[in-house]
C-alpha cells in the first residue's frame, strides 16, 4: 500500500474481520495515512468489523493514538466495530514519545487527534521545545486558553521569555490570526499569503528552521466551516512547498461525532503526511 520508507500498512480479511497492520514506527505521519485507510474502509463498506493490529510497531508514539479514537467514533456512526491490538502499555519500553530531530526532512505537516487537553499539551511540547533548545524558531497559533497552557507545559524545559525576547518564540492568537485573511467565510490566498506566508518567511529568513503548531483550522471547523478548514490546510501545503518548516495541526476527537465526517476525516488524514511534496 505504500513504500517501505512510509512505513507499509497492509490489509487483510481474516475470518470476516478486516486486520488492518501497522509496520515500522506508529508516529504521527503514520497515524495520518492509517487514518485515511480507516475512512476508505468505513465509508465504502459500511458494518464490518476492523481490527488494527500494532504488534508489527517498532515503537508507538502516544500522540498518534488519537487516530484510532476518531476511527472508532466513525466505525459506530456506521454500524462498524474497531478494536486494537498489540498495543503496548504504558509500562512498556516499546512506548515511547516522538522523535524529532534537528537533521530531519525540511518540511512536514502532522496531524493528531486528541480527547483531552493536557494530553494535546503534551504533543505541541514535544513537537516546540526541542527546536527551541536547539535554537529553531517557533510559531503557536492557538486559541487564548490553549496558548496558557502550552506555555505553562514548554517553561519546564525552556526559558519561553528568553526565545520570545530572541524573537524565537511567536504566540499568536487564533481568532485573530484568521481575521488577518478571512474573507466572506474563506481564507482569501492572497491575504494568507501576505500574513501567515510573511511571518514564516521572516522566521525562516534568519537561517533557522522553524517548527509551527496551528489549531486555525479546528476553530473553522468547531465553527461548521469545515471547507473553510480544508482550504486552509491546503494553503499550508503549498506554503511548506516554498518555505522549510515542521507543522503540527490538532482536532480534537468531537470535531467527528457526526455521521457524515467519514469522508471528511479521509480528507484530512490525506492532507497530512510526513513530507509536503508527498500528498500533503
Amino acid at each position: 500500500m505504500t513504500s517501505q520508507e512510509e512505513r507499509p500498512i497492509t490489509v487483510a480479511r481474516e475470518q470476516g474481520v478486516v486486520v488492518v497492520t501497522v509496520h515500522g514506527d506508529f508516529d504521527l505521519a503514520c497515524a495520518s495515512r492509517l487514518g485515511a485507510v480507516l475512512g476508505d474502509l468505513i465509508d465504502g463498506q459500511g458494518n464490518l468489523n476492523v481490527r488494527v493490529d500494532l504488534s508489527q510497531a517498532a515503537a508507538v508514539d502516544p500522540a498518534a493514538l488519537g487516530v484510532l479514537a476518531a476511527g472508532d467514533k466513525l466505525a459506530r456512526h456506521h454500524g462498524a466495530t474497531l478494536t486494537v491490538t498489540g498495543l503496548p502499555s504504558g509500562h512498556s519500553p516499546r512506548l515511547r514519545a516522538p522523535a524529532t530531530t534537528a537533521d530531519g526532512p525540511a518540511h512536514h505537516h502532522l496531524v493528531e487527534f486528541y480527547e483531552r487537553d493536557d494530553l494535546l499539551a503534551d504533543s505541541v511540547r514535544a513537537h516546540i521545545e526541542p527546536g527551541l533548545r536547539g535554537g529553531e524558531t517557533a510559531i503557536v497559533v492557538a486559541t487564548e486558553a490553549h496558548l496558557e497552557l502550552f506555555e505553562t507545559a514548554l517553561l519546564s524545559g525552556v526559558d519561553v521569555g528568553a526565545a520570545r525576547a530572541d524573537g524565537r518564540y511567536l504566540a499568536l492568537d487564533a481568532d485573530e490570526a484568521l481575521s488577518r485573511f478571512m474573507v466572506d467565510g474563506a481564507p482569501d490566498p492572497t491575504r494568507f499569503w501576505t500574513t501567515i506566508g510573511g511571518l514564516v518567511a521572516t522566521a525562516t529568513g534568519s537561517g533557522r528552521r522553524v517548527r509551527i503548531y496551528g489549531e486555525m483550522v479546528a476553530v473553522l471547523w468547531a465553527e461548521g466551516n469545515v471547507a473553510a478548514a480544508i482550504a486552509l490546510e491546503d494553503l499550508w501545503n503549498e506554503l511548506g512547498r516554498i518555505r522549510p518548516f515542521s507543522l503540527l495541526c490538532a482536532y480534537p476527537t468531537t470535531a467527528f461525532d457526526r455521521v457524515e465526517s467519514t469522508t471528511l476525516f479521509r480528507v484530512l488524514c490525506e492532507q497530512h503526511s510526513s513530507a509536503a511534496g508527498s500528498g500533503g
